[in-house]
Order: structure tokens, then C-alpha cells, then sequence
């Protein structure tokens, strides 16, 4: 009796953890975005500093915005597969080295690397709604050479339509950086003409 009580047991805890089983998370990352002409060909040299998001993005979930535009929603399954904001970081030197093929534009990593400019990031609002659309406020500012002197400070606001699911929605944010990296590469071509 107590052997057939036991694999009862053993089948009722094995059932239920069949039926109660989450799926399996999903891993996302922005792109870089390679459809843009070349907008300088100075050989300057950029350094994109660490980007600063808000506390509610700063986590490996990806956020999303309710129906209502105010309800946050945070997708268990659905993750940034490293932070956003070092990912972002990436992105943002990628494609501005596709912009700017001869000028050297990597993140800055390390204190005591020097650039001719160095670029910083402030992200105000990164999300955006399924079936709705992804929309990307910020504010950068370029430093000059040595100095702590900024010589470009702008506002950046851009928003791209998203389908129905969180390929769609990462699509979409990618274009966005994409879109913030042409802006500022092309503001730092005027600046070095």
C-alpha cells in the first residue's frame, strides 16, 4: 500500500508540473541598422560613454506600455540578453561606424582612452506598445577632445510603428537607436568640417 501510494504521489507532483510549467524565456538584442549612406568621412576618433537609462527599463525584462499609454507591463519570457543600457551602448557605436566609415567610433570602455569627441546619453522614455508604436526621447551631448566643455547638446524624439509580438517590438526599438545614431553622427560631421 505505501509503494502505491507513493508513485500516486510521485505521478500527481509530475502531472502538475507538466500543466503548471512557464514557457520557456526568450532572448532579444538590438541590431545594428546598415541602410544609411555614409554621412562623413572625417577620420575623427568618438567615444560613446556608458548610456543612462531610466530605473524602469533597467532590468533583463522588456517593458512594454498598456493599451492606455500608462500601465507598464514587464514580459517574464520576453529578455534583453544583456542590460539594456550596455547593449544600447554598442548599438549606438555600430551603426554611427557605419555612418562614419572612416572615423574610429567604439564605446568607451576604459578611463584613460582618449577621443576627439565623446558622446553621452541621457534616455528619457524607451518602450513602446504591441500593435502600437516604440518611441525613443532623449537628450546627448558631445563633448569636445580633453575638455569637459560640451559643444552639441540635443533633444532626440523619434517613434516607429510595432506589430503584434516582441520581434516586432525589438525591430522597431533597433531602428530607433538607428535612428539616434544618424542624428548624432551627422551633428559631429558638421562639427568636424
Amino acid at each position: 500500500m505505501k509503494k502505491l501510494y507513493s508513485l500516486f504521489l510521485l505521478a500527481l507532483v509530475s502531472a502538475c508540473m507538466s500543466f503548471g510549467s512557464t514557457p520557456p524565456s526568450r532572448f532579444f538584442s538590438l541590431q545594428t541598422i546598415m541602410e544609411s549612406q555614409a554621412v562623413s568621412k572625417s577620420r575623427i576618433s568618438i567615444g560613446i560613454e556608458e548610456v543612462n537609462i531610466p530605473e524602469y527599463l533597467d532590468k533583463p525584462q522588456i517593458v512594454t506600455v498598456g493599451d492606455n499609454m500608462v500601465e507598464l507591463k514587464i514580459s517574464e519570457q520576453n529578455r534583453w540578453s544583456e542590460p539594456l543600457s550596455t547593449m544600447m551602448q554598442r548599438t549606438i557605436a555600430n551603426d554611427m561606424a557605419s555612418l562614419m566609415p572612416n572615423a574610429v567610433v567604439k564605446s568607451r570602455n576604459m578611463s584613460n582612452e582618449r577621443f576627439d569627441y565623446a558622446v553621452f546619453i541621457e534616455v528619457d522614455k524607451f518602450d513602446g506598445a504591441l500593435n502600437g508604436k516604440a518611441q525613443l526621447n532623449a537628450w546627448w551631448y558631445v563633448l569636445n577632445k580633453g575638455s569637459r566643455d560640451i559643444v552639441l547638446r540635443q533633444k532626440a524624439e523619434f517613434v516607429q510603428p510595432v506589430g503584434r509580438d516582441y520581434d516586432d517590438l525589438v525591430q522597431a526599438e533597433s531602428r530607433l537607436v538607428s535612428q539616434l545614431a544618424e542624428q548624432i553622427a551627422m551633428r559631429i560631421s558638421n562639427l568636424s568640417k
